[in-house]
């Protein structure tokens, strides 16, 4: 076996959907974004001949504690495989020590597994002390199921929303098109600001990654207009079956009408039709977290019913002391900024 740089889109992808956990940070497309934004990233595979059997999306972060090698929502990896895991393991070890990192982050999208955390611990993981890039729980509904069955589902006060969404002649849309980039982007602000959301994204971030996935067809963005005024936007993405909330913002000037409500609504029958099967609803916080700044947000979520989606939590092999230094800053930083 051995490892080399994956240059082909097609076979990475083909990879990344063979396991139901790989998301759309696991696909080509992110390391295109990635590289795009101006980040040092790297498509790695481990060969067998000349068969994939592992993906390592790999991003070197100049953290300002420190450099340290992460690997987001990867490796794409049966975690079974004793032997392929610690060959793994031994190359981004020396990987990272080529790099002069000081440790290696990785952040999976696996379901919590208790053997998986034990295999972590095991190997010498450790938890960061901060949720790291990722939330620990997302909110999921599956959309195999019929549009009545959704709504049943759903928080009464959610259906009604929906149900007043209508009856006031909200228009809902949606486009593939940079050309309304400029007007997400003015009501994604405007949430941002609101909701006092101190980690929120740049522009250039949210910009490019949206650019990359609709050319290549995998994010569109939705929006709400009242009397042909915008109202609210959403940006969703769709890969391995998974249409994804990722960004999005409503006006301050329009919070009292539904447009949330009436626009999550057309995004799941919008992602039913293109053949999902599960509409993810993105991180939410603890059903008792309500001092957190994304308790508003995860409220909101919450209300479209769906299941939890416990995920393992992120988490760093230590590589050299000074990464101590970054993992308390980044502790200090989340309790900080309340996420």
């Amino acid at each position: 076996m051995e490892f080399r740089v994956v240059t082909d889109r097609k076979e990475w992808n083909s990879f990344a959907l063979k396991f139901p956990d790989s998301s759309f940070i696991s696909s080509w497309d992110w390391g295109v974004f990635e590289r795009e934004i101006g980040s040092k990233f790297e498509n790695y595979g481990l060969y067998n001949s000349d068969d994939l059997v592992a993906l390592l999306p790999i991003k070197t972060v100049n953290a300002i504690r420190g450099k340290y090698t992460l690997l987001r929502h990867a490796p794409v990896v049966d975690w079974s495989n004793v032997a392929v895991v610690q060959l793994i393991v031994n190359f981004l070890r020396d990987y990272c020590k080529e790099k002069k990192c000081h440790f290696i982050r990785v952040s999976l999208p696996n379901q919590y597994d208790q053997r998986l955390v034990d295999k972590l611990h095991g190997i010498g993981f450790k938890k960061t002390l901060t949720h790291g890039v990722d939330g620990a729980l997302a909110l999921a509904l599956d959309i195999t199921k019929s549009e009545e069955e959704l709504l049943n589902e759903m928080r009464k006060s959610t259906r009604q929303s929906i149900k007043k969404s209508l009856e006031i002649d909200l228009e809902c849309y949606s486009t593939t098109s940079i050309d309304e980039f400029d007007e997400f982007w003015e009501i994604f602000e405007d949430s941002a600001q609101r909701n006092h959301w101190r980690s929120a994204y740049s522009r250039k971030y949210v910009e490019t990654e949206y650019r990359i996935f609709s050319e290549a067809g995998l994010s569109r963005l939705f929006f709400t207009k009242y009397k042909g005024e915008y109202t609210a936007a959403g940006m969703f993405t769709y890969f391995n079956g998974q249409s994804v909330y990722h960004h999005s913002g409503s006006l301050t000037k329009f919070r009292e009408l539904p447009s949330m409500y009436l626009m999550q609504w057309e995004a799941i029958k919008y992602a039913k039709s293109i053949g999902m099967k599960v509409h993810n609803l993105w991180g939410v916080v603890d059903k008792d977290d309500t001092k957190s700044s994304w308790y508003g947000l995860s409220l909101f979520k919450r209300g479209f019913g769906g299941y939890e989606v416990r995920l393992v939590p992120t988490m760093d092999l230590i590589l050299n002391p000074f990464a101590y230094a970054t993992r308390t800053y980044e502790w200090v930083e989340a309790k900080r900024k309340g996420i």
